[in-house]
């Protein structure tokens, strides 16, 4: 007989489902730990002389927009690995929308605008199934 694990805070409410991982969100894990250790190396031994901290910060968040913006049509070709895009759009909106805010605004307005759009798309989905939280 087993009994049900109480939360420590005294819900009996199960705790939420969690998305599986797979090797395409591994892969853009480690492209995008490869991108950081690349540009900010750069930084640090000189070769990015021109550019300044912020800079640079600005290039790791445009480089890791780009890389997760780039798994979507491996997610939409490969059947084994098909799963909803909304999330990667949406984390890539928000690394162009830090990356792009100082030197392109209006790709940052944009970026910020579709990610809100993504966000607003989803809520009312889940007010639609009934499946939020409120």
């Amino acid at each position: 007989m087993s009994f049900p694990k109480e939360d420590p805070h005294g819900s009996s409410r199960p705790p939420p489902a969690r998305r599986p991982t797979d090797a395409v969100d591994w892969i853009v894990v480690g492209v995008v730990a490869i991108w950081a250790a690349f540009v900010f190396a750069a930084g640090f031994l000189g070769y990015a002389s021109q550019f300044t901290w912020e800079r640079i910060w600005d290039v790791f968040f445009v480089g890791a927009g780009w890389i997760v913006l780039l798994s979507i049509p491996i997610r939409i070709a490969l059947p084994r690995f098909r799963r909803s895009v909304t999330e990667p759009i949406a984390i890539s909106g928000i690394c162009f929308g830090i990356g792009y805010q100082d030197t392109h605004l209006w790709i940052s307005i944009v970026a910020w605008l579709c990610v809100g759009a993504i966000l607003a798309i989803k809520l009312w989905q889940g007010l639609e199934r009934g499946t939020s939280d409120s």
